[in-house]
């Protein structure tokens, strides 16, 4: 295809230097019969000159692959505009992900300090509880261990691990 094309426009440039050569040099207003019969597209014997013919399909040829050239390149930017945006998006889901897992470390890392703190409050309790060497009295209506002290004072260790005093008016 390409071989022909090439051939083609040898021909038709072949023919436009012919052309030239045979107008009259002398005398350019005037149009000559080969002009005449050139641009009808008709040779001197009366057959159609095979030439112009040659040289139109050749531009013709030439104008096609152009506009196929031009199509190819505005496919190419519409890919390479198509790829880029694919890339921002993954980058932005890859952005998102990692804000994600930031996210959950930090919420982990608060669920462990806060587990910490009570094992920590859980553990002063029980040791209070066993540095007691008070008497297990019973326990009250909200299900909490009373303690008898040595002077016969009675208490329960609160959420903090400090004894808490029953008083008299405060009742069981």
């Amino acid at each position: 295809m390409k071989k022909i094309v090439m051939i083609l426009l040898l021909l038709g440039t072949c023919s436009l230097a012919f052309a030239q050569k045979t107008t009259s040099k002398t005398d350019k207003s005037k149009t000559t019969t080969k002009e005449v019969k050139k641009s009808t597209g008709v040779n001197k014997n009366g057959s159609p000159d095979m030439r112009l013919k040659a040289n139109k399909e050749a531009k013709k040829a030439a104008e096609e692959k152009a506009k196929q050239e031009e199509e190819a390149k505005k496919a190419a930017a519409e890919k390479a505009k198509q790829e880029k945006e694919a890339k921002k998006v993954a980058e932005e889901k890859a952005k998102k992900e990692e804000d994600a897992k930031k996210t959950a470390a930090e919420k982990t890392k608060k669920e462990s300090e806060a587990k910490a703190k009570s094992t920590a409050k859980t553990s002063i309790q029980k040791a209070n509880v066993a540095n007691t060497p008070d008497k297990i009295v019973g326990k009250d209506s909200k299900g909490r261990t009373i303690y008898e002290g040595p002077r016969g004072g009675r208490y329960y260790i609160n959420a903090s691990g400090t004894k808490e005093y029953i008083t008299k008016d405060k009742g069981n």
